[in-house]
């Protein structure tokens, strides 16, 4: 949605995503409509601290804007990122620091006192912005409870009501960020012992897969196909899910699945080009609350199940929980 904007209003745009794994989907997603799409592997941006600055002086040249999205479970960011940066290069201008909150499952996590609830807590609260996405899925309701949720144990924060996937927002989200200044606030009282058990509590699986068919499938309802097999496998063990993202790629086209919760309305096309394709390749990221080898052995299933008339070559496969973050450095003045 904001990339799109962007380019749109003339702004050259390079992006910077992140994820715990090997594997991120959202950079191959993301290349096929910017050209300037980096990533930092195997750990937030903290725990990659050089590797982050790195892919910063490889597009500074190159971009009039960075958007850079850290790993879903990273938090303490203006300490361990944004000050340390401001120290070793003052011509970077930061702009608001944005989260971007899905309602309900915003109201699951504020329903448990548990270590994801303090991640949860900690991100909204070094937030300048949060925006309050999915309104066009939601009634009004969820989204008015989200907010008073959010206003009781976070504190008054700038809210926008969006959907991600519709570009008429990005205007909203744009005029705030270029127009406000960054007041990130720093956790100063962080408890990295808590962090650290929000992170482990939450098994990641990617894997990558090459499919050989006889005869050609539908991409589209292959897709639907192999979410639903994960909701129902995932809530039968009553395992909650974060985030699975699911693409294919062949020559012939491409297409991305999501899979934000634990309903049949939390599965979205991000990239919904129907075609029929004999041969392609999977890529699956999950993350979701769960003991890895749970996730690993239910995505081997699902997927040998699809595939059980097709020829299928697992090209990498890894199951884990992240390890507890060590910044690289924190700076609280």
């Amino acid at each position: 949605m904001i990339t799109n904007h962007l380019q749109k209003d003339g702004f050259k745009v390079g992006v910077i995503v992140n994820d715990q794994g090997e594997q991120n989907i959202d950079k191959i997603f993301l290349q096929q409509e910017i050209n300037e799409v980096l990533d930092v592997k195997n750990g937030c941006f903290c725990c990659n601290l050089s590797d982050f600055i790195d892919s910063i002086d490889s597009l500074k040249d190159k971009v009039d804007i960075i958007l850079a999205e850290p790993s879903g479970s990273c938090t303490d960011l203006v300490a361990t990122v944004f000050l340390p940066l401001k120290n070793l290069n003052t011509e970077i201008v930061f702009l608001p620091f944005t989260v971007i909150v899905d309602p309900k499952k915003a109201l699951r996590i504020f329903e448990n006192d548990d270590e994801t609830r303090y991640l949860f807590e900690q991100q909204l609260k070094e937030a300048d912005l949060i925006l309050i996405n999915k309104i066009d899925l939601y009634e009004n309701k969820i989204i008015i409870d989200a907010k008073e949720k959010i206003l009781q144990y976070v504190g008054q924060k700038d809210m926008i009501d969006v959907c991600s996937i519709d570009e008429k927002y990005a205007h909203l989200w744009t005029g705030y960020i270029m127009n406000m200044p960054n007041n990130s606030k720093i956790l100063k009282d962080i408890n990295y012992d808590k962090y650290g058990l929000a992170e482990k509590s939450l098994a990641w699986f990617d894997a990558s897969i090459n499919i050989e068919n006889k005869q050609e499938l539908d991409t589209e309802q292959l897709l639907c196909n192999i979410a639903e097999q994960f909701l129902v496998n995932l809530n039968n063990l009553k395992v909650n899910i974060e985030h699975i993202k699911i693409y294919i790629f062949s020559e012939i086209g491409t297409a991305k699945l999501s899979i934000t919760g634990n309903s049949s309305e939390d599965i979205r096309f991000d990239k919904k080009l129907p075609f029929e394709a004999k041969n392609f390749s999977l890529l699956i990221s999950c993350r979701v609350k769960a003991e890895p080898l749970v996730i690993k052995d239910i995505s081997i299933k699902i997927l040998e199940n699809t595939f059980k008339h097709s020829i299928m070559k697992w090209v990498k496969i890894n199951a884990f929980s992240p390890n507890p973050p060590k910044p690289f450095v924190r700076k609280i003045l």
